[in-house]
């Protein structure tokens, strides 16, 4: 509690704001069945990421500061049978790449809890919703939403057109990805051209994701 009095005006609207929310959320879910899609505030590059995994099915790594939905959004996957996900923090503390939290950890301390990271097939960052999607009342991505997408599906391609092998290449090399991730790579390519119904695969979106340069090698 004394760690309150430290907080800045904008952390503690911050935390504030948090706060309301997850009360309004828990009070829904205890009272009636809700959609744990539409309970997830932001997070639709997230919600995108989980098509994929549960599409695959890939396993998935939700990899973030502290607060930022990567629990909720593995809970999410449970809901559909997938348990094959991970959640993992940027840093001991929990605040390195958080916008309103000051990380005091060092550079060593975040290169090494990144490393100790799980493997998953999908890494996905998941960055801390703003206070503005914490308010929205839009309504996002749903879990009937998902699933009709993933009812959708086409077939996976089994080969890949010229500018997508290209494509593929180019990210393999610029990643320095072993052989085994380059597999996993081109697994998730073939999943993902199947849901927009690709066939033969014409393009590749598979790493829409900061990169840490010298802390993933």
């Amino acid at each position: 509690m004394r760690d309150l009095f430290k907080l800045s005006e904008t952390q503690f609207s911050e935390l504030a704001a948090r706060v309301k929310v997850e009360t309004a959320r828990r009070t829904r879910a205890a009272t009636a069945a809700t959609d744990p899609g539409v309970e997830i505030k932001g997070q639709e590059m997230g919600k995108r990421a989980l098509l994929v995994a549960l599409a695959g099915p890939h396993s998935i790594l939700f990899l973030g500061s502290k607060d930022s939905g990567k629990t909720v959004l593995r809970a999410l996957a449970a809901s559909f049978g997938h348990l094959d996900t991970f959640e993992h923090r940027l840093c001991p503390c929990g605040n390195f790449a958080a916008p309103s939290r000051a990380c005091k950890c060092t550079t060593r301390q975040i290169e090494a809890t990144i490393r100790k990271r799980p493997i998953a097939e999908i890494t996905i960052e998941i960055p801390p919703p703003s206070i503005r999607e914490l308010e929205s009342e839009c309504k996002g991505t749903s879990r009937e939403d998902l699933q009709k997408q993933l009812d959708r599906q086409g077939p996976r391609p089994e080969r890949f057109d010229r500018f997508a092998e290209s494509l593929i290449k180019h990210a393999l090399a610029e990643l320095q990805l072993t052989p085994r991730d380059a597999d996993a790579f081109r697994n998730v390519a073939q999943t993902i051209a199947s849901l927009a119904r690709l066939l033969p695969l014409a393009s590749a979106p598979t790493t829409p994701f900061r990169r840490f340069p010298q802390l993933l090698n």
